[in-house]
């Protein structure tokens, strides 16, 4: 993958030949439809080449093509939200979103988009949960799911290590899986022995 994949804006004409039309209605832009709906749709487009890759890291360009499909205004600042790309490998890229500090369930303080040389896009987001908990979230064009409970993340680099952390224990699944087992052939022996 070349950094100019992520970093160089391709055709303006590619840019808005692949923005979703929203219909002609007006309407006002929320960061939950932002965060879990509009950028899910962006990485999709460019998996299926409709967009380039610099659709997902060019806010202004957010509020300008949203601006044209009819939002009239938006609960939240498109300045407050901050986008950085980073070289992660060869392999990988890793574009790092900061949005405005969540004012309720579920929205994100932080998400990744990690674009890997084979095409794939992974999206992460750090959502605000119930009792003052944090959650590390994956999201497509499809569907939303929760990976695990974190720690909240004072910064970029902290959610960062989480989304790249392997999980270091032992998944409840295999635990009970390994307990059938041994059970079973514990019984099995109770049987042969008798």
């Amino acid at each position: 993958m070349e950094d100019t994949d992520v970093l160089e804006k391709s055709d303006e004409q590619l840019v808005e030949e692949g923005a979703a039309e929203n219909g002609s209605a007006n309407f006002e832009m929320d960061l939950y439809t932002l965060q879990f709906r509009w950028i899910p749709s962006l990485i999709d487009a460019v998996v299926k080449g409709n967009l380039p890759c610099q659709a997902l890291v060019d806010v202004p360009w957010w509020e300008n093509c949203l601006k044209k499909q009819g939002m009239t205004k938006a609960d939240f600042s498109f300045e407050e939200i901050k986008a950085e790309v980073k070289k992660i490998s060869e392999e990988k890229r890793r574009i790092c979103l900061t949005f405005p500090y969540p004012k309720r369930v579920p929205l994100a303080k932080y998400a990744v988009i990690d674009l890997v040389a084979s095409g794939q896009i992974n999206y992460y987001t750090l959502e605000m949960s119930l009792d003052d908990t944090w959650v590390l979230g994956s999201q497509d064009i499809h569907r939303h799911s929760y990976i695990r409970q974190v720690p909240d993340c004072q910064t970029m680099a902290d959610f960062e290590r989480e989304v790249d952390r392997t999980y270091d224990g032992i998944p409840f699944l295999r635990i009970l899986i390994g307990l059938v087992i041994v059970l079973v052939f514990g019984i099995l022996i109770f049987f042969l022995i008798r």
